[in-house]
């Protein structure tokens, strides 16, 4: 198992674009089985890479796996923030559980921090 560690500065425009196409440019040339992608404030399940590789394993036709993301605060949000959630759910990197082992239609994709 490797790690590949990439700092996007999120101040400059240019910056975010060339720190991202060398992060893409990394992945594309690994030569691992699998990639999971993660953030660096993201606190994964502990179990997650066995869940992956036990995902990979047993559905071995499906190329991109993604499980539930949910964003923590250091205090309770507001109340309108609760109620507005589900609107602006992806604004805070959130992607609700759709289940355990559901393959998801076309259209329907993970994304951000939990993805592999």
């Amino acid at each position: 198992m490797s790690f590949l560690t990439v700092a996007i500065p999120t101040h400059n425009r240019a910056a975010v674009l060339r720190h991202t196409l060398e992060a893409l440019t990394r992945v594309v040339a690994s030569r691992g089985d699998y990639i999971v992608l993660t953030d660096d404030d993201t606190t994964p399940a502990s179990l997650r890479l066995s869940a992956y590789t036990a995902a990979f394993a047993r559905f071995p036709q499906v190329d991109v796996f993604g499980g539930p993301i949910e964003p923590k605060f250091i205090a309770s949000p507001p109340a309108w923030l609760v109620d507005v959630m589900p609107e602006v759910a992806s604004a805070y990197g959130r992607l609700e559980s759709r289940g355990r082992g559901d393959i998801l239609n076309a259209g329907l994709y993970p994304f951000g921090a939990n993805m592999a």
